[in-house]
């Protein structure tokens, strides 16, 4: 039982400080709502990501209104992460480009990936956002299609599937920081 409270205890420490590094760049909102209202979504899983890439934007927008601004770039980055689904559904469509992923760059890929979807639970959890739960089993659908794809050699579309789960757990990531940020101090 100490072991959990330790182990919670060090997550909770990892929502609440800044990553090592200059902070992120925070995603422009009115860029970003630009970006959504010319997006044409060329199949059904983009168009999913643009629906929760626009519902994230507007909790962004909410908390950026109210003067919650740490939470709106949490949200914000969200949005982004899942307008970046349709991006690479986009990239499918259009086929692969001159440079193709190598099996050996492609393989420590789908590992790093397949350890982010594993979080993508715990994401959730902590998000306490019903709108994100399905976004967990959205991610690992997106690496077991990386996985097939890799089988057949297509290690383009297995690149491309790879990058669409390893944004929706970025997605939940930030969803989940939303959620947790520390008070602020006094000013």
């Amino acid at each position: 039982m100490k072991g959990l409270v330790i182990l919670l205890s060090a997550v909770s420490l990892l929502f609440a400080q800044p990553p090592p590094g200059p902070p992120p760049h925070p995603v422009s909102l009115s860029e970003l709502r630009r970006r959504l209202e010319a997006a044409r979504p060329v199949d059904l899983s983009a168009s999913r990501a643009l629906e929760y890439s626009r519902h994230y934007l507007a909790l962004a927008e909410q908390a950026h209104n109210g003067g919650r601004l740490p939470e709106s770039d949490r949200y914000a980055a969200a949005a982004n992460a899942l307008f970046h689904v349709a991006d690479h559904q986009q990239h499918l469509h259009n086929g692969p480009g001159p440079r193709q992923p190598r099996p050996a760059e492609l393989q420590d890929h789908l590992r790093r990936v397949y350890f982010r979807t594993q979080q993508a639970n715990f994401f959730v959890r902590a998000a306490r956002d019903r709108s994100a739960a399905p976004l967990a089993p959205w991610a690992r659908e997106f690496y077991q299609l990386a996985l097939r794809a890799y089988d057949r050699h297509d290690y383009f579309a297995a690149d491309e599937n790879a990058k669409c789960a390893e944004e929706i757990v970025n997605a939940l990531e930030n969803i989940a920081q939303a959620a947790n940020l520390p008070p602020l101090p006094p000013a």
